[in-house]
């Protein structure tokens, strides 16, 4: 009985972080369509007229929202109504960089398309490649690296790109920084 009531309890407590995410959004509809990857809703709230400029307490937009849980379809609908691509949370993220330090492939491709800066600076002074890197996230690293990221770019401490690679699950993408001029 006592193991069901914790297997019970560490349920609710996972479930947790997203419930109180989507409370804390709940007073901008905006913010909670993006959140929840509903492309629909947030189109028509920002045919509505919605600003691609609101954001919550932590200065996260709709776009770096959906870029952090990585709705594709949701930043493609986002991007029709040509957000700033450089906004950066009270971090310094911007929501190139969250998707590449979660892996979202494809909402990588979609925003370097878009022309977000592949080297713009968080408030650590770590870029996109750094957090893709310190992931391993070679798909990530090599989107980023044809969008012009510079493979050499240190953070704040001093720390290279190849230096967040290094280690077990990067060691493809530090064979792939090298490859690419990385020092």
């Amino acid at each position: 009985m006592r193991l069901l009531a914790t297997l019970a309890l560490l349920c609710c407590m996972a479930a947790a972080p997203a419930l109180a995410q989507v409370n804390l959004l709940a007073s901008n509809p905006l913010l909670v369509a993006a959140y929840k990857g509903d492309a629909e809703e947030t189109k028509r709230l920002l045919k509505a007229g919605r600003s691609t400029e609101t954001s919550d307490n932590e200065a996260r937009t709709a776009l770096i929202w959906a870029s952090v849980v990585g709705h594709v379809d949701t930043v493609g609908v986002i991007l029709e109504f040509k957000p700033r691509l450089d906004h950066r949370d009270e971090l310094g993220n911007t929501a190139l960089f969250y998707a590449a330090d979660r892996g979202h492939e494809e909402v990588v491709a979609r925003l370097v398309e878009a022309g977000a800066d592949a080297n713009a600076e968080n408030g650590q002074g770590m870029a996109p490649l750094m957090a893709a890197a310190r992931n391993g996230h070679v798909v990530v690293a090599r989107l980023l690296i044809d969008a012009g990221a510079d493979v050499n770019q240190t953070d704040y401490t001093g720390r290279t790109v190849l230096d967040w690679a290094r280690g077990g699950v990067a060691s493809r993408l530090g064979r792939l920084l090298r490859q690419a001029g990385a020092r």
